[in-house]
């Protein structure tokens, strides 16, 4: 056997309680490993350690004998995904099933054709509703297709892979349990390590080891055999940038996020200019002043972000797609948002003459909510981040953008 997962002396702290305290634990290919304790013993603190999603106060990560996060702040990529299902769905649900499959095959490094999303739907008896929102679907189906989502990892994969499912049973029925257990059967079977935590004794039938937080002391059993899974995708290496470029404009173009936040935010800065300043206030302003009048939209459009942070916060799609480091961040829709608010401005203010700086708004907009974006995303790492008032770090997003048009200005 393999070891797929590993945690060498970790501690993890949750608020003033140690939840994990100088913890020793690994995950192994070909093998179901289930976490057993009571509620509150740190079941699912493990579950999110394991795959780097914590700070750690000491100890390390490993994933496929690599280092992932130490308590000393280094982080990095897993060298092959995890299959990862939350507690919480961790769904996009302006997305259609489909869609989400796709994205989530592609964190996998695989691609599926339409054929192959039926047959993995049908496990869960969910292919009749592949184009539908996934908002529309009940707690139970959700439930369903989050968990297939982290059983995929191991369907596409041909090499040993680690799956990671945190109380995959609730909200499922037995008959629905019954088929999640010969298909873990059949996956560990074909190499993966499958790690669960649940209070089901109904996995413990399938499991090779127990692992209990009462005596931190595991239990090893037989598991049953299985026919084995077949490989459905096609792999391919994985562009980290792409795919995360892609998923982010998809859900900025189906949810309309952008256009709700970020125009919204532009056109009201054009409204109150054009109530500031007619054409002939407008025109006996000087260059400078009238290029950063015009730039102003684009700058706030830009400082509000990227919606899709807040969009996947929600759900904790957030802390899924971390575990594999494909966060969604779409730069298109600023280059064309910081452009169009920009043209809106130079014909309210007739000043068409200024037609260059429609680059320089949309390049205005993408850097600024690329910026806004990194303070969201780091403030998302903290215990409580929406405690923190994000609003009080706008003066410094705004210094650099003065700096930036007063440089651009010299070179005109």
């Amino acid at each position: 056997m393999t070891e797929l997962l590993r945690l060498d002396s970790v501690t993890v702290r949750r608020g003033q309680k140690v939840v994990l305290d100088n913890l020793d634990f690994s995950l192994n290919s070909s093998e179901i490993l289930v976490i057993r304790g009571s509620n509150g013993s740190g079941k699912s603190t493990l579950v999110e350690s394991i795959c780097g999603l914590l700070r750690l106060e000491s100890g390390s990560a490993f994933a496929y004998e690599q280092l992932i996060r130490d308590s000393e702040g280094r982080r990095k990529l897993p060298v092959h995904p995890i299959g990862l299902t939350l507690q919480d769905n961790g769904l996009i649900e302006s997305m259609t099933i489909r869609e989400h499959l796709e994205y989530a095959s592609s964190q996998y490094n695989s691609s599926l054709s339409s054929d192959i999303f039926f047959e993995v739907l049908e496990i869960f008896k969910l292919s009749h509703r592949i184009d539908d929102l996934i908002l529309k679907l009940s707690g139970g189906q959700k439930r369903k297709l989050s968990v297939l989502t982290g059983l995929l990892c191991g369907m596409v994969c041909a090499d040993r892979r680690a799956i990671i499912l945190d109380e995959p049973d609730s909200g499922l029925d037995d008959e629905s349990i019954e088929t999640l257990c010969n298909v873990l059967i059949q996956l560990k079977e074909r190499g993966h390590g499958i790690l669960i935590s649940s209070h089901n004794t109904k996995f413990l039938e399938i499991c090779n080891r127990i692992f209990s937080f009462d005596d931190r002391s595991y239990a090893e059993f037989d598991g049953k055999d299985g026919e084995k899974w077949k490989v459905v995708g096609k792999s391919y290496p994985r562009n980290q940038f792409l795919i995360s470029m892609k998923t982010g404009f998809s859900i900025n173009a189906k949810t309309l996020a952008s256009l709700g936040s970020n125009v919204v935010s532009a056109l009201f800065v054009v409204f109150l200019l054009t109530l500031i300043f007619d054409q002939n206030q407008f025109a006996n302003l000087t260059n400078s002043q009238r290029i950063i009048l015009l730039l102003c939209p684009a700058f706030a459009a830009g400082n509000i972000g990227d919606p899709t942070v807040r969009i996947l916060s929600e759900g904790r799609s957030w802390q899924r797609i971390s575990a594999n480091n494909l966060l969604p961040n779409d730069i298109i829709t600023p280059l064309i948002v910081g452009g169009s608010v920009t043209l809106l401005a130079l014909f309210a203010m007739n000043s068409m003459t200024l037609s260059a700086w429609i680059l320089v708004g949309s390049l205005t907009t993408l850097c600024f909510s690329q910026l806004s974006r990194a303070i969201e995303v780091f403030l998302l790492r903290l215990a409580r981040p929406r405690a923190v008032m994000f609003r009080i770090l706008l003066p410094f997003v705004a210094l650099p953008y003065v700096i930036i048009l007063e440089t651009l200005l010299d070179i005109i």
